[in-house]
């Protein structure tokens, strides 16, 4: 401890005289003694000052700096103790790259005013406004009023590209009540004291992954429609003890090229949320945000996976792997690879694995020297820091191995093959019209899976939703039909007009405009294909079915 006369320090340790250079120290102690003038009735006045180190164990925190009465505050006291004045002490770099130390001084007035401030998690914060900030030159003493949102320890990080990166910094603060550095009141106004920062980010044109977000979703959104109706249609179905329409959803998106694309976009904004989340993990619901996070990144190192694969399925086939693929299950590759990434991320010690590392990093550039060690408070050799998603990448990389070896085993052991084999296509008028992938598919493409009847083979409807088809009905019309006697009259089943899936809404709604192009039809059980350009007519109005098995 020390004592704070008129003067500035006096009666110091030698290790607090050691925690900054000597000039500094006594301009420290000055410029807290000019703020103190006002408790001072003389230059014998002396007031205790404790000195206590905030976060030394983790090698970054800051000093605190407690003015008591007639003995030194207790840094952790056991009661609440009254204090005239509080000091925070760090490290700030300045425009030029120049580093000071930084002194955030509270004296506790009946003046003193408290605003209030709202956090991002909708907390409520109250802190001074009367705290008067300093800059003290490590090498000359020189004293210099800094404004009371001057912030430090920033950082700098690239999770996407350049334009887009991403800064973060912060300010100390007095707060009133609550805090990190509690146990401690205002002598004069009895208000509960305590050190805290306001700590803020932004990125670099941000707006522009913010609209490519949304356009992104807006497109999924319109192109997940028909499965959407798919399910509504299925669950009313249930509900009325129907058959209905099942398919594996999942498994279908390898033939929803567009909508993973569009994924693509919309899952890169997770890169900046987990640069938000890993700042913020005190609360069970930060921490929550954080997996949330992760959850939508880790689907980045899937689709990482997912698009060779696709591209792979359109190299020409060897002749001997002709008609023969590997199946992967994409439930356990999607949803799968979630699961595990939360399980080896929740493993960790989140403080010490992502946020710890943030502010451990090299200070050579005038650190406090606490007991012989440097302790970082505000400024570092180097302002850029690795991007959070590539922290946590090994994490990725080990969950995405687990679960594409699990997609492999799983139809391995269901079906107990290896091969998939697809040279039956051609038995089937809508499967031989149809993509057939090489070396690798993640559809269920067994020939179990069809319908044979006789020397027939029909595919299943869910088999039409598979390749990211519908079948729609036309609303059906009251005619009379006048025949002569004695003609015969041959009974036609109700046509099915196949479209893409993606355009099963706007199929449904009045399409005036934009009539959604055929794929093929269906009569009789029979697959015949739509020439190119057919469309559906504008004056017709159809309805979904329940589908249909074709040949």
């Amino acid at each position: 401890s020390c004592f704070v006369t008129a003067s500035g320090f006096q009666n110091c340790s030698v290790d607090e005289a050691n925690l900054t250079t000597p000039l500094a120290w006594t301009a420290i102690g000055q410029a807290l003694a000019t703020q103190m003038a006002g408790y001072m009735n003389g230059a014998d006045d002396a007031f205790p000052v404790s000195t206590c180190v905030m976060g030394s164990s983790q090698g970054y925190g800051s000093i605190v700096l407690l003015v008591g009465d007639v003995v030194p505050p207790f840094c952790v006291p056991s009661a609440p103790e009254p204090i005239f004045a509080l000091s925070v002490l760090e490290t700030a770099m300045l425009e030029n790259a120049t580093v000071q130390y930084l002194l955030s001084t509270y004296i506790d007035d009946l003046r003193v005013t408290f605003e209030a401030r709202v956090d991002t998690d909708g907390t409520h914060s109250s802190v001074s406004s009367n705290v008067t900030k300093q800059l003290i030159s490590p090498t000359t003493g020189q004293v210099t009023l800094t404004g009371h949102n001057t912030t430090n320890w920033r950082f700098d990080t690239t999770p996407l590209l350049p334009r887009y990166q991403f800064h973060y910094s912060c300010a100390s603060e007095i707060v009133r009540g609550g805090g990190l550095w509690a146990s401690h009141g205002g002598i004069v106004t009895n208000a509960a004291l305590a050190v805290g920062w306001t700590c803020s980010h932004h990125v670099d044109n941000r707006q522009e992954v913010s609209v490519t977000q949304y356009i992104a979703l807006a497109g999924m959104l319109h192109l997940f429609s028909g499965d959407v109706l798919t399910t509504l249609k299925g669950v009313q179905g249930v509900l009325l003890n129907k058959p209905v329409l099942t398919y594996d959803f999942i498994s279908s998106l390898e033939r929803r090229k567009v909508v993973l694309f569009l994924l693509i976009f919309f899952r890169l904004g997770s890169v900046f949320y987990l640069e938000v989340c890993r700042l913020y993990h005190r609360t069970a619901s930060e921490t929550a945000l954080f997996f949330v996070s992760s959850a939508m990144a880790c689907g980045l190192y899937t689709l990482a996976i997912f698009w060779p694969l696709v591209t792979l399925q359109h190299v020409p086939s060897v002749p001997i792997f002709r008609g023969k693929v590997i199946r992967l299950y994409a439930p356990i590759l999607h949803v799968g690879n979630v699961i595990v990434t939360l399980v080896l991320l929740g493993s960790h010690n989140l403080t010490t694995y992502l946020y710890n590392p943030l502010w451990q990093r090299p200070q050579s550039r005038w650190p406090f020297w606490v007991q012989g060690h440097s302790v970082a408070s505000g400024v570092y050799d180097e302002i850029t820091v690795a991007p959070c998603i590539e922290a946590i990448s090994p994490d990725f990389v080990m969950a995405t191995a687990i679960v594409c070896a699990l997609s492999l085993l799983y139809p391995l052991i269901q079906q107990r093959k290896f091969w998939l084999d697809t040279n039956y296509f051609h038995k089937n008028e809508f499967l031989s019209n149809e993509f057939v992938p090489n070396y690798v598919t993640f559809l269920p493409l067994y020939e179990t899976e069809c319908i044979k009847y006789g020397s027939k083979l029909f595919a299943k409807a869910s088999t039409l939703a598979l390749f990211g088809y519908a079948i729609i009905e036309e609303e059906k019309t009251s005619t009379i039909e006048v025949k002569p006697t004695g003609t015969h009259h041959h009974q036609e089943g109700p046509m099915f007009v196949v479209i893409e899936l993606y355009n099963l809404l706007p199929s449904l709604l009045p399409h005036n405009i934009f009539a959604p192009r055929i794929v093929g039809t269906v009569r009789n059980y029979q697959y015949q294909v739509a020439p190119p350009g057919t469309r559906l007519r504008k004056t017709t109005y159809y309805f979904m079915s329940k589908g249909t098995c074709v040949s």
